[in-house]
C-alpha cells in the first residue's frame, strides 16, 4: 500500500495529492479487502443465469483490484524528478519507439485521449515495450507489466490544473522518477527471461 506522501513531487500539490489518496486509492483499498473478506462467506451453490452474488463480488474484486495496483504504480510514478532511463532502458526505447522524444509524443498523444489510465509497459508476451490505454479498471492488457502509470481521471489533477489536462501531462512526463520505471524494467525483463526459459 503506497504511503501517504507526496512532500517531493513537483507534479501536483499536497491539497491534490490528499484528496486523491483519502477520497479514492485508501477507500479502495479498505473494499477491497472487505469484497475479499465477503468471498470468503459466499455461497457458490446458489447461482443461475440471472443473479449469482459470488460473481458480483468476483467482478467488484477485479475493478478495486485493478484500481489499487494501478494506484500503486501511479503514486510511485509521482515522486520527484529524479535519475535517467537506465542503459537498457534507453536501448530499448530507441529499438522499440525510434528514440525517447518519439516514445513521448506517442504517451502523450494516448494520455491526451484518455479518461482512465495510461501506461508504458514491457510486454511479457514478446519482450517490447508498449504503450496502452485503459478507460476503466475492468479493462486492460494481459501480460503487460506496467513501467510508468499516469492516472487521467479529472479527480487525479483537477483541482491543480483545472482542464488544462495537457499541462498536467506534459508536468508528469518531464518530473518521472526514473529509480521507478527502471526498477520496473529489471523485474519485467526476469519474469520474461523464466518464461522464455520454460
Amino acid at each position: 500500500m503506497s504511503e501517504q506522501n507526496n512532500s517531493t513531487s513537483r507534479i501536483i500539490t499536497k491539497e491534490q495529492y490528499d484528496y486523491h489518496y483519502n477520497s479514492y486509492y485508501k477507500p479502495y483499498h479498505h473494499k477491497l479487502r472487505e469484497v475479499r473478506a465477503r468471498l470468503l462467506k459466499a455461497n457458490m451453490t446458489y447461482t443461475n443465469s440471472i443473479f449469482s452474488m459470488y460473481k458480483i463480488l468476483k467482478r467488484e474484486e477485479a475493478w478495486l483490484r485493478n484500481s489499487v495496483l494501478l494506484h500503486d504504480a501511479y503514486f510511485e510514478c509521482l515522486k520527484k524528478n529524479e535519475g535517467n532511463p537506465s542503459p537498457q532502458l534507453f536501448n530499448m526505447l530507441i529499438r522499440d519507439y525510434g528514440s525517447m522524444e518519439e516514445w513521448i509524443t506517442e504517451f502523450s498523444v494516448l494520455a491526451r485521449y484518455s479518461e482512465g489510465w495510461a501506461i508504458f509497459g514491457f510486454d511479457l508476451s514478446n519482450g517490447n515495450l508498449i504503450n496502452c490505454r485503459c478507460e476503466d479498471n475492468y479493462e486492460g492488457m494481459w501480460m503487460v507489466h506496467p513501467l510508468l502509470t499516469l492516472d487521467l481521471s479529472e479527480h487525479a489533477y483537477q483541482l491543480d490544473y483545472g482542464t488544462k489536462k495537457g499541462s498536467y501531462i506534459k508536468d508528469f512526463l518531464e518530473n518521472i522518477y526514473w529509480p521507478y520505471v527502471n526498477g520496473q524494467l529489471e523485474i519485467a525483463e526476469k519474469t520474461f527471461k523464466v518464461r522464455s526459459d520454460n
